[in-house]
């Protein structure tokens, strides 16, 4: 069973080691030619990691099974001004990026960490 928790602080390093696999395959199948697959492993590729697993306005979760890490999804939230014309306080959640080993894909075994209002127990 694939479990699903709230990252830790020490998560960046597989985050990361799972980003750069995703930016490869983007590279290498052309998805997206427009990024710098060099950029996991640059000051600004490690700060974001870190950033994303210490900030209150990130949400990122490890999937693992057996305590090896075999996914991520990273959420950031803010505050949107595209609605400030009308609306007050608008925030929104946006999904800032996942992967998923290939292995782990289409298993249906994941068990999440969530109890039923949503929040992370």
């Amino acid at each position: 069973m694939v479990d699903i928790r709230k990252a830790k602080e020490e998560d960046w390093k597989e985050i990361q080691r799972l980003n750069q696999k995703l930016f490869d395959l983007e590279y290498k199948e052309a998805f997206d030619r427009t990024i710098d697959p060099a950029w996991p492993v640059s000051d600004a590729g490690i700060a974001h990691y870190k950033e994303v697993v210490t900030s209150p306005d990130c949400c990122t979760c490890i999937a693992e099974e057996n305590g090896e890490v075999c996914g991520y999804l990273s959420v950031n939230y803010k505050q949107d001004s595209f609605y400030d014309s009308y609306r007050k306080n608008v925030f929104v959640a946006e999904l800032d990026h996942m992967f998923v080993e290939e292995s782990f894909r289409k298993k249906r075994r994941w068990k999440s960490s969530f109890n039923k209002s949503g929040r992370m127990v």
